[in-house]
């Protein structure tokens, strides 16, 4: 992906398209943030996060939505690492852009991840003023990240003992979950019948224009007896 992305943008800096080289430059940071998540990889986040610190500067007035995607990793690198003040320091810089945007699953995305942040520092009041604006962000717009919203509140209350309010949390959270398989298997079953019907609308067209080049071979003959 890495090695794919490079080239792109190689071609992207040749025809001078600011948007798509910083855009080019993200994803490559991306994957190294990525990699760092996969093998716990400390010095592949601090490769990420100076690559994506060089392009914040070219992209806070321009390109507002990509400056707050930057922040949003970089905070979110921060966290793996264990920088929790840097952590929220870029993820505070993401959220009021995203919700100024308009971008609920974007900004409930930065909540949970605030939530969660603030629950590794153990300061469980201000995790769960995030995770429940997560909520309020997420509801009808991002049914995922309202899943996890109601996670992170379980393990909030987990953490606080309790445990009446984390089971109620861990049920809604399940509730989502259900939802979001059951939403994926009839996704699934209606990509299966459009596949279905394409084909067979397929097979009915090419049957047809075989009837067709058979009718014209056969008339084709009868001309050529009659001329004879």
């Amino acid at each position: 992906a890495r090695d794919s992305f490079e080239r792109a943008l190689a071609m992207f800096i040749e025809l001078k398209d600011d948007y798509r080289t910083i855009m080019n430059k993200q994803c490559v940071a991306v994957t190294y943030q990525k990699e760092a998540m996969e093998f716990q990889n400390d010095s592949l986040f601090n490769k990420a996060i100076d690559l994506y610190k060089v392009l914040l500067p070219k992209t806070s007035k321009q390109f507002p939505e990509m400056y707050a995607s930057i922040s949003q990793n970089i905070g979110s690198s921060y966290r793996f690492l264990n920088q929790y003040e840097n952590s929220l320091e870029y993820l505070k810089k993401s959220l009021p852009i995203q919700v100024q945007l308009g971008l609920y699953k974007d900004s409930s995305h930065t909540c949970n991840d605030i939530a969660e942040t603030y629950l590794d520092m153990n300061r469980l009041s201000q995790a769960k003023t995030y995770a429940l604006k997560a909520i309020d962000l997420a509801n009808g717009f991002a049914l995922q990240q309202e899943r996890y919203a109601y996670y992170v509140l379980y393990l909030i209350d987990e953490k606080a003992q309790n445990y009446q309010s984390a089971l109620a949390n861990y049920k809604k959270y399940q509730i989502l979950e259900d939802s979001i398989f059951s939403l994926k298997k009839t996704n699934k079953i209606n990509d299966l019948h459009i596949k279905y019907e394409s084909e067979k609308q397929g097979l009915k067209i090419a049957t047809q224009e075989s009837n067709i080049a058979l009718l014209d071979a056969k008339n084709s003959v009868k001309n050529h007896l009659f001329c004879l």
